[in-house]
């Protein structure tokens, strides 16, 4: 059984998920400062990841809200969670997520 391993590093969400403006009356614009520096700072924490993971031989490729990145040579969570962790990458800043041949199938992806 072929696995794939992937690491999904998020950028950013929906507005009405990162603010509070959903059918709400904008009273301060504040919290677009506020958000603006967040996003500034995660982001670059991306480009922190971006660079090790590049530098290591992954792949990164960019989706809606986030960035996929995978190496055909790690085929478990355990193996990349050990070299994530080697590159000092913030686990708590990625997801990994561990399909098998067959779901990608199934769920035609």
């Amino acid at each position: 059984m072929i696995k794939i391993i992937e690491v999904n590093i998020p950028l950013f969400n929906i507005a009405s998920m990162e603010l509070p403006i959903a059918g709400e009356e904008i009273l301060d614009s504040d919290i677009f400062r506020f958000k603006g520096l967040e996003l500034m700072e995660r982001l670059h924490i991306v480009a922190d990841i971006v660079d090790k993971l590049s530098e290591d031989g992954w792949f990164v490729v960019g989706e809606l809200f986030n960035l996929c990145a995978y190496r055909e040579d790690i085929k478990t969570a355990e193996q990349a969670k050990t070299r994530l962790k080697n590159l000092e990458i913030n686990l708590k800043s990625i997801f990994i997520t561990e399909y098998n041949e067959e779901e990608l199938i199934e769920d035609g992806s």
